[in-house]
């Protein structure tokens, strides 16, 4: 395993700079991020940083794929989730001055883009849009926590598990009914985050394929029936084939949470 820092500063000509949004900033702003930070690269089993670690940096995935892990007490280890490029690592505990929640191992070779505590907050301190662009990220974070939460708490079938993480992912990638989509998770993985076994999530994803609801393999998944879809998540048809971007709710309670966070903690201009 190896980690290597240098120093990158084209930042504003990267490929995946729409996709994260600490770098969805105007040109004078993100040149500034691209001054101010520190640019790793990372062999596939590197740990970025490691469950109660102290925070020291937040960090954006420039390429690559990130896994967060975290320790039981008999020692297992549970998958949270995979980060992939544009999405931020770190940030909460950076701005609350907690240890890190979890462990943050690259799954493959990974670039990441890396600010310390007292850049972050400068950027932000100088920079409202950037701030702004934090608080959207914490609100999201908020509210994925909360339907996580909820999602554990509830004593649905493996089946309707399935059905609702599926549907999450896709509500993710709107309008690409039909189209194959990327995820990063394997039937392993997946059975470890529903709490199943392997053999029953590649059942329940041989039936969704042989009655053409999605089709899912090597890493990608495209869905042919969204209506049957929902039906097996147990949710209400909202959407129809043609509109799969989140429902309202979710949408108006990330921008209730994002725009109550920046209220509290940018500075007024």
């Amino acid at each position: 395993m190896s980690c290597v820092s240098r120093v990158i500063s084209d930042c504003v000509n990267c490929p995946v700079r729409g996709s994260s949004r600490l770098c969805d900033v105007p040109d004078h702003v993100l040149r500034e991020i691209s001054s101010e930070k520190r640019q790793l690269s990372l062999d596939a089993g590197s740990v970025l940083y490691r469950e109660g670690e102290s925070s020291k940096r937040a960090f954006v995935i420039c390429k690559g794929e990130v896994k967060l892990t975290r320790s039981s007490a008999d020692g297992s280890k549970t998958l949270l989730k995979i980060a992939e490029s544009g999405e931020l690592l770190g940030v909460g505990e950076l701005i609350s001055g907690k240890e890190y929640v979890a462990t943050a191992e690259a799954t493959v070779e990974t670039s990441v883009a890396c600010l310390g505590r007292e850049q972050l907050f400068g950027i932000m301190g100088r920079h409202s849009i950037a701030g702004t662009r934090i608080s959207q990220f914490l609100g999201s974070e908020c509210v994925d926590a909360f339907v996580d939460v909820c999602f554990l708490r509830q004593t649905s079938s493996a089946s309707v598990k399935l059905g609702q993480f599926m549907l999450r992912w896709i509500e993710d990638h709107p309008s690409m009914c039909g189209q194959w989509i990327s995820i990063p998770y394997t039937h392993s993985d997946i059975a470890q985050m529903l709490g199943a076994s392997r053999e029953t999530v590649t059942r329940l994803l041989s039936g969704l394929q042989k009655t053409r609801v999605l089709e899912m393999k090597r890493k990608r998944v495209r869905v042919f029936n969204l209506a049957a879809l929902k039906q097996t998540a147990n949710q209400p048809a909202l959407l129809d084939s043609h509109d799969l971007s989140k429902s309202s709710w979710t949408l108006g309670l990330e921008k209730q949470v994002g725009n109550e966070m920046a209220n509290r903690y940018l500075p007024t201009r």
